[in-house]
């Protein structure tokens, strides 16, 4: 590659990096927090004796993700805008990604196509400025991604480390990103290597970070029962097949049903090659184990868990357009970003989030709270059971007052829908 393309795909990338952020940051500050994001602040403020000790018995799941974020208000404080901007940060790494991988499987117009899909759909720019891990975890498996399909060109074992050490950050993220490792490991190997070269890589990307998953997941299942409430969870056609991705945004699949046909009618077949079958992989495999899971009575499924398997679903749209026209590319471009602002709108309104309200921030963190002399064992403030009602009650507020939210009172912005999730 020589310098004059080196430098292009450097500006593309930062082109879209830039692009990427400025759109999920929009707006991000508008709703106020909700109880999954009071449970970060709750965790991100302990001291870190108090921290760890807490992690070991609940919330391990989103321990590392919490451990960042309590440097993170340390340095930046607690706004909305400030709390929420890791996760736009993620975002627009991960639409970096994709768009290489894209550009590097199918072509410039797929990938730039792809980078669309990532960043307006519905589950991103939800999950965008949410204070919780699912952006970070998914921006991982991207970069894990990317660095597989480096390694697969150059020599040496050093960027097969690289891509251990990502793929494994990625799961301690958000322990569900295990399921994406088969996908991984499938677009690590080369049937024209030797066997055990091809063990060694699917060891890099499957192997090892699975293993050094365990003490994440040995310290996870004695806290399952800080999940019960999914026991509730609706598992159907919708919250399966459409909410993971889409949320309420259910026209968007008529869109992309759209979008398919015309490709097929264009000319467009499934070449099922390897980055197409690790993308199918990486799409279905998450959502199938842990629907099965749920069905069989172990209740682990609910729509944002799938958000690891967005990038799949964006590269897989924008594969429809490999050899198409520009003027196709930005034709299909606008129908997606058109059908997609209902819902970006309302994602970014006051009362976007469960028990929204423009004044509940300090409703739900600091306005009606009193000191409590009741600690955790861990040394930290032990919630309730149910994350989405009782579990945020106590809170801490620096510098070290414990608090205790008065629920009772504001059960009109508390109260939840039925539904899962909203928008």
């Amino acid at each position: 590659m020589t310098v004059s393309e080196t430098v292009a795909n450097g500006t593309a990338s930062l082109v879209v990096f830039a692009a990427a952020l400025v759109v999920t940051m929009a707006g991000s500050w508008v709703p106020s927090f909700w109880y999954d994001e009071a449970a970060t602040l709750q965790l991100a403020r302990l001291p870190l004796p108090e921290f760890f000790g807490f992690v070991m018995q609940r919330d391990a799941v989103h321990g590392l993700y919490a451990f960042i974020m309590h440097g993170w208000i340390q340095v930046f404080g607690e706004s909305e805008f400030s709390v929420r901007f890791p996760s736009a940060l993620a975002v627009a790494v991960g639409a970096t990604g994709v768009f290489h991988l894209g550009r590097r499987w199918f072509g410039v117009a797929p990938g730039i196509l792809a980078v669309v899909v990532f960043v307006v759909l519905p589950r991103m720019t939800k999950q965008g400025i949410e204070a919780r891990s699912y952006a970070m975890a998914t921006a991982l498996l991207v970069v894990a991604a990317v660095l597989v399909a480096r390694a697969r060109e150059r020599r040496g074992w050093a960027p097969w480390i690289a891509v251990t050490a990502a793929a494994t950050a990625s799961v301690w993220m958000f322990a569900y990103g295990l399921f994406v490792l088969p996908s991984l490991a499938l677009l690590a190997d080369d049937p024209t290597l030797a066997r055990r070269t091809r063990v060694l890589r699917a060891s890099a990307a499957l192997v090892v970070p699975g293993l050094l998953a365990v003490p994440l997941v040995l310290t996870m299942i004695p806290q399952r029962g800080q999940v019960a409430w999914l026991s509730g969870q609706d598992v159907n056609l919708y919250t399966v097949l459409i909410e993971p991705m889409f949320g309420s945004a259910f026209w968007m699949v008529i869109g992309l049903a759209l979008l398919v046909a015309v490709a097929v009618r264009a000319g467009w077949r499934v070449t099922l090659s390897r980055p197409v079958v690790s993308l199918l992989v990486w799409l279905l495999l998450p959502g199938t184990v842990l629907v099965t899971l749920s069905l069989a009575g172990t209740p682990v499924f609910t729509p944002r868990y799938l958000t690891v398997s967005a990038p799949a679903l964006a590269l897989l749209v924008g594969s429809l357009l490999g050899g198409a026209r520009r003027r196709t590319l930005v034709a299909a471009s606008v129908l997606i970003c058109m059908l997609t602002v209902p819902h970006y709108v309302a994602s970014r309104l006051p009362m976007a989030k469960p028990g929204g309200h423009r004044p509940s921030r300090r409703g739900i963190l600091h306005r009606v709270a009193r000191p409590t002399g009741r600690r955790h064992p861990a040394g930290g403030c032990r919630p309730g059971g149910n994350p989405a009602t009782r579990r945020h009650r106590r809170l801490r507020r620096p510098p070290g007052h414990r608090v205790r939210i008065e629920l009772r009172r504001n059960r009109h912005l508390l109260r939840l829908p039925r539904r899962s999730e909203v928008h």
